[in-house]
């Protein structure tokens, strides 16, 4: 595990201040500090690749072409947060962004919408358009962002605007680049970076993240800034992939008038198809741009959504009547298969038999397990994380959680294995206090 940097440690120049924000998360420690020259970066030391896995400096060169993409155009430099360095040290990699000054990130703007006290109707459509341009930059440069969620669009004031603010991409270090194969792409131990609650059906599925994954991520974004909420948000994960891949929404209502009625039907008809299971079926980020601007040409009807999974992907064909077999038919050298990549689900058992599912990685909190038993008064939202790489489980500690999480009655530090028939619970280990055990179960 990566050692913790201390206040006013040093390393190739930067000098970490981590008095003014540090943050534990389950691929990077992050930190603020100064260059040099005294000016405020982002500073990430990272668990996830570490120096050791066979496609480390693959992917330290898929950054750097990450980074010569963004640097490379003026438009979607002005969308995303700046790449500052890369190197190794302690044997370790490490990253240097941009500090964003930002006022707050999407999120607190979503809480302020829902509470009646955001930027009006108007505004909102303007950062609509912002995202959705940013996205098409973004896309055009071959470049799909993979983890797009509130709280990795950064706003910052500016007067000049009608929306009053700007948006700023954030945490792309496990951006994909839509033309050339993710480093760790092969590797069953690691999957593709993205947040419950905006999974894209690809995600879902254990698939790469396309361009129009993105679209969909934002679909449910938009829905929640200009319509009437999230139409698939739920603490139950599987309850999120099951609505997620079977395409369960209507049409949303939206709070006001975009342009006039028929642009406003036209976003309607667009953020919907978004959610299309398929991706084949979705449209583009330029097109839901021009969508927001009364530009877009009208829908064509979309195709079944299909069953959940991967027969969504690849259908099968019509059958054909036999044709008849040549008395000798040479043998074909077969292509042999890749190997499949091992997958497993995690259950929690409560004290009453009744449990949890989660076959995707997942926050689990208060709001999770209070059906479990009225000792969930004493968990925190979120009290822990449960990640899969493959077939297996890591745990990892809320920061913020106001009681321990306990593995078999040892305090969770970090992230630590999960295996059948642990106990995982809350409480204090020196005082042997054990809250809401839960059983795991690993199939």
């Amino acid at each position: 595990m990566a050692r913790k940097y201390k206040q006013g440690d040093v390393l190739k120049g930067y000098t970490i201040r981590r008095d003014e924000f540090y943050h534990a998360g389950a691929m990077a420690l992050s930190y603020a500090a100064v260059d040099s020259s005294g000016k405020k970066v982002f500073f990430k030391q990272y668990k996830s690749p570490t120096v050791r896995v066979k496609w480390y400096r693959k992917y330290v060169n898929y950054q750097r072409e990450l980074k010569r993409r963004i640097d490379g155009d003026t438009q979607l430099k002005e969308f995303c947060y700046e790449m500052i360095d890369f190197f190794e040290e302690k044997k370790c990699y490490h990253q240097v962004f941009g500090w964003v000054d930002s006022s707050e990130d999407l999120s607190k703007t979503l809480e302020k919408v829902e509470a009646g006290r955001g930027p009006d109707f108007a505004q909102r459509v303007i950062l609509a358009k912002r995202l959705m341009s940013s996205l098409a930059a973004l896309h055009s440069a071959k470049i799909v962002h993979a983890d797009l969620k509130p709280e990795n669009l950064q706003l910052i004031d500016d007067d000049t605007i009608l929306a009053g603010y700007k948006l700023v991409l954030i945490d792309m270090d496990y951006s994909v680049l839509s033309d050339k194969k993710a480093p760790w792409h092969d590797d069953p131990g690691t999957g593709y970076v993205g947040s419950p609650n905006y999974y894209s059906p690809e995600h879902l599925r254990g698939e790469a993240p396309v361009e129009v994954s993105d679209v969909y991520s934002c679909s449910l974004i938009l829905q929640q800034l200009l319509g009437a909420g999230h139409p698939y948000e739920s603490e139950e994960p599987n309850e999120y992939m099951d609505k997620a891949l079977n395409y369960q929404t209507s049409k949303p209502r939206l709070k006001g008038e975009i342009k006039n009625a028929a642009t406003t039907a036209l976003v309607g008809d667009y953020l919907h198809r978004c959610l299309h299971p398929n991706p084949d079926e979705r449209p583009t980020a330029s097109l839901v741009r021009d969508a927001l601007n009364g530009k877009a040409p009208a829908l064509a009807p979309a195709g079944p959504a299909g069953p959940a999974g991967p027969a969504l992907m690849s259908p099968k064909k019509p059958k054909k009547k036999p044709k008849k077999r040549p008395e000798k038919k040479p043998k074909l050298k077969r292509e042999p298969k890749p190997p499949a990549v091992a997958v497993s689900t995690l259950v929690l058992e409560g004290p009453t038999r009744q449990t949890i599912t989660v076959r995707i990685n997942t926050s689990v909190g208060k709001s999770t397990v209070s059906r479990l038993g009225k000792d969930a008064q004493f968990w925190s939202e979120p009290q822990f994380t449960l990640k899969r790489t493959g077939a297996d489980w890591k745990v990892t500690h809320a920061k913020r959680a106001q009681n321990e999480t306990l593995l078999n009655g040892k305090a969770v530090t970090g992230s630590q294995p999960v295996k059948h028939g642990d106990q995982l619970a809350v409480g204090r280990e020196a005082k042997g206090i054990v809250k809401l055990p839960l059983k795991v179960k690993i199939s």
